[in-house]
């Protein structure tokens, strides 16, 4: 495997790395330093975002604020298309 076919992969799989996959890159990383760094603060990283906190679902009316102001955006948008 070279080191770009390892960073593919890598990105290629998300956050949850299956078990072939996860092997296949330990054993590149086992004889190239610069990405058995690059898997070290992966796993650091996961390991990280794994002890946060689950985030709460915003409440109802986000949603509906969140398109509004879109709507609002593409409004002044479109008049200033107009305008010009």
């Amino acid at each position: 495997m070279t080191c770009d076919e390892f960073f593919t992969k890598l990105i290629d799989g998300g956050r949850k790395l299956d078990e072939a996959t996860a092997k296949e890159l330990e054993e590149h990383a086992s004889g190239c330093a610069e990405c058995k760094e690059v898997l070290e603060g992966y796993e650091v990283s996961n390991r990280v975002i794994d002890a946060l906190p689950p985030v709460p679902d915003p409440p109802p009316e986000h949603a509906k604020r969140v398109r509004e102001a879109a709507e609002r955006f593409c409004r002044r948008k479109d008049e200033r298309r107009e305008s010009e």
